[in-house]
């Protein structure tokens, strides 16, 4: 049996009572610590909806979008420019199937509209049409008149191998490797010298 001396007793105690203060007088760790920056935690991810399969994703401002494994859209969040493609400008909080029957093999989503590219490579839009950002040949010109709240073919009868978005506009390249682009101009993003907005596909780097 090992004895304790009176003086190495109490260095133990003070010991075991410092320890105790470095810890707050918890020495239990818990779970969850709050980040010393100040920043809260970070919220645990949820499913979109129980048993919900999707092969493909793309998020725009205030809305979401996802590929089904046959290749049918799905949408949900806010809708008031028709961004979902169900044929309402009803917001969801669950995911909507985009009408038509299309099936796609990408999806891209702007600030308040949506396109994806179809198994023939070729281009639909649909929501906020501001800029002409659809490529249909129309503009709603900042008004709703010419939002579309179903999926609408790009003219051009282009086919495109990929396809993205901006916050009002839209670019793709064909098999090729040629761009085209479509929408807002202000900033020069259709990367051509067309020098405002164009509501149907241009070719980007040409005169």
């Amino acid at each position: 049996m090992v004895r304790i001396g009176p003086r190495l007793s109490l260095l133990l105690t003070l010991m075991l009572v410092l320890a105790g203060c470095a810890t707050g007088g918890d020495t239990t760790p818990t779970e969850t610590q709050t980040p010393t920056n100040g920043e809260s935690p970070a919220a645990s991810p949820t499913p979109t909806v129980e048993g919900f399969v999707a092969t493909a994703l793309a998020a725009g401002d205030q809305h979401a979008c996802a590929l089904d494994p046959s290749g049918a859209a799905w949408c949900w969040g806010y809708n008031h420019q028709g961004q979902l493609g169900d044929g309402t400008t009803a917001t969801s909080t669950a995911p909507v199937a985009v009408v038509g029957g299309h099936t796609f093999t990408s999806l891209s989503a702007g600030r308040y509209f949506t396109c994806g590219l179809d198994t023939d490579g070729g281009a639909w839009c649909w929501g906020d049409n501001s800029a002409g950002q659809l490529g249909n040949g129309t503009t709603g010109a900042g008004g709703s008149s010419e939002n579309t709240s179903e999926p609408v073919r790009v003219l051009g009868g282009l086919d495109f191998a990929t396809l993205t978005t901006g916050q009002l506009h839209v670019c793709a390249l064909t098999d090729s490797g040629d761009a085209w682009c479509w929408g807002a101009y202000a900033s020069g993003q259709l990367g051509n010298a067309a020098g405002s907005s164009q509501t149907q596909p241009s070719r980007s780097a040409e005169d």
